[in-house]
């Protein structure tokens, strides 16, 4: 079992609530329970087993987290290199990826 924070819990059963038409309900306890922010992107990582759901799930995460994120992106393959360059894909939202993050504030 995984044991979310109050506010974590409520979002992520809106995001299976979002998907509910969309996919099939055994692959609803697959969703990513955790996903993270860089200024207005949202980062996730889905199992290979929704990619071929990937774009509802971006636009469900777009519809949930609808005042922080302008694009979704999703982790699609290993860390690569000496500088550890991770491999993303756009999910969902706007193509200019670019981005602000402040540190502490």
């Amino acid at each position: 079992m995984i044991f979310l924070a109050r506010g974590r819990e409520k979002k992520l059963q809106k995001l299976r609530e979002l998907l509910d038409e969309k996919m099939p309900k055994e692959q609803l306890t697959l969703l990513p329970t955790r996903w993270w922010f860089v200024g207005d992107i949202l980062l996730t990582s889905i199992p290979q087993e929704l990619m071929d759901y990937r774009e509802d799930i971006g636009q469900a995460f777009l519809t949930l987290e609808k005042k922080r994120a302008r694009s979704v992106l999703g982790k699609v393959g290993p860390t690569k290199e000496i500088t550890r360059k991770p491999s993303f894909e756009l999910f969902a939202g706007d193509y200019n990826t670019e981005t602000t993050h402040k540190e502490l504030g």
